[in-house]
């Protein structure tokens, strides 16, 4: 820029439909631009039907870029990190925000350390309250494969106009997505690196199990509609996990990871686990 910063610049070309998502996300970066984890909006720039771009602060690394030359370093320090992206997925939601893609790639990492949520281009903002708890038809497909949760593979997955209560999503999705990212910032492997929806569904059931009657009625039937036997549960699947993460850092992954979405951690909640809270 003309004061010497460097920025970052997204640019969306034009089609059908992207000029529309173009001003969506704008409107929601506006929002969110101004807090402290999440990339500062500085400017857009825009031609009628042609393109649009977005000027944003310039951070050094990808999260996933930035655990690949740093490596090994302390729970403090993962405790941070984490303490950094809930601190922004609170202010999301807090504006009735979700971020609906959530993953190493669009959390960045500035010089000075700093975590900073990006790319809102799957973002959704809800009208109001009620109806983000009432959630949103999954519709379409968000969130990388790796990070997807059940209310949304489920969907795709079972195609049943016989089931009658389809699910909705909305922040739990960016909970679970935030459970991976936890497995990745501490483990450094993708906890499932599913190549498919079908991959993912046998990788996810074989780790957690399948979704019970009362623990979550709209997965029991559609999981039930799929007519689908995956492999067997292996017992304390996560125990896999505990010398890195701790005993607190298994009761936090196990309390983001469930299939149940109202079941899961809100941001806030996740922010006073003792996992975030100890020296």
């Amino acid at each position: 820029m003309s004061d010497g910063r460097e920025v970052a610049i997204k640019t969306i070309r034009f089609d059908d439909y992207e000029e529309e998502q173009f001003w969506d996300e704008l409107k929601i970066h506006q929002q969110l631009s101004p807090h402290t984890n999440v990339v500062s909006l500085l400017a857009k720039q825009y031609t009628e039907r042609e393109s649009g771009s977005f000027v944003m602060e310039r951070c050094a690394h990808s999260l996933r870029d930035w655990l690949k030359i740093h490596g090994e370093r302390s729970t403090f320090e993962t405790q941070r990190m984490l303490r950094e992206v809930l601190s922004g997925l609170e202010f999301c939601h807090s504006k009735r925000i979700v971020h609906r893609d959530l993953k190493p790639d669009n959390i960045l990492v500035c010089a000075d350390g700093t975590l900073k949520l990006t790319d809102f281009g799957m973002s959704y903002q809800f009208g109001s309250h009620l109806e983000a708890v009432a959630g949103r038809w999954s519709c379409e497909e968000y969130v990388t494969l790796w990070y997807r949760p059940p209310e949304l593979y489920l969907v795709d997955l079972s195609n049943n106009s016989r089931v009658a209560a389809r699910p909705t999503h909305s922040f739990p999705v960016d909970m679970w997505a935030l459970g991976c990212v936890f497995v990745e910032m501490r483990c450094f492997v993708p906890l499932f690196s599913a190549e498919s929806p079908m991959d993912l569904f046998f990788r996810v059931y074989r780790t957690i199990g399948s979704p019970g009657a009362h623990e979550w009625p709209q997965g029991h039937q559609l999981f039930a509609a799929l007519a689908l036997v995956p492999a067997k549960r292996i017992p304390d699947s996560f125990d896999l996990y505990k010398q890195r993460l701790g005993m607190d850092g298994i009761d936090f992954l196990r309390r983001l990871v469930v299939n149940a979405p109202g079941a899961r951690m809100t941001a806030t909640q996740a922010l006073a686990h003792p996992y975030l809270n100890t020296k």
